[in-house]
């Protein structure tokens, strides 16, 4: 399992790109054109060095899509596309936004009281807003990973289908970016 994850996250942005480039041709607007796909950090291993010393592993999984991906932001709109609240476009934070969440936690008299600790009462690291924090409705806790993290593929938290990492990124690609639609009425 852990042997493919590496290869997985390696293809990625070559799958992401030409999703990117449809959505742009059927006239979709990103909310944040500068961060659709803009590539990992220059100094993306240090990062995670920090993370690790800061909270402890970071799953093989979330490490990898850092490192070859660095983030995604699918949030955005189409003037002529309804029928769904909340598509919940694929939206994966920097490492920046865990880096700053760590921080935060880590200067907290009792960080595993604060509201930000997984029920596991284990620092989770931010993934992506929830499905309406994503359509700017007040929405709920966001997507994220607990860390630290031995499991090389974690679930990721917060998101209704439970599933690992790499699935979750599967899911969303299914779904054209818009894993919400799996929700929709049809």
């Amino acid at each position: 399992m852990s042997e493919e994850i590496v290869p997985y996250m390696r293809r990625l942005p070559g799958r992401v790109r030409p999703l990117v480039t449809c959505l742009r041709d059927l006239g979709y607007t990103f909310d944040h054109s500068d961060d659709v796909l803009p590539g990992p950090a220059r100094d993306i291993d240090q990062q995670i060095q920090h993370l690790e010393r800061m909270i402890g592993p970071v799953p093989l999984a979330l490490a990898e899509f850092y490192r070859t991906v660095g983030s995604i932001d699918l949030t955005g709109s189409h003037a002529e596309w309804s029928g769904c609240e909340y598509p919940d476009p694929l939206v994966i934070f920097p490492i920046e936004a865990a880096l700053e969440e760590a921080q935060q936690y880590m200067e907290l008299e009792d960080p595993k009281s604060e509201y930000w600790a997984s029920d596991s009462r284990v620092f989770r690291a931010p993934l992506a807003p929830d499905a309406k924090h994503k359509a700017n409705v007040s929405g709920g806790m966001w997507y994220g990973i607990e860390i630290p993290n031995s499991a090389p593929d974690p679930i990721v938290l917060g998101e209704s289908h439970g599933l690992p990492l790499t699935r979750y990124l599967e899911f969303c690609l299914s779904w054209g970016g818009f894993p919400g639609l799996a929700n929709a009425a049809a």
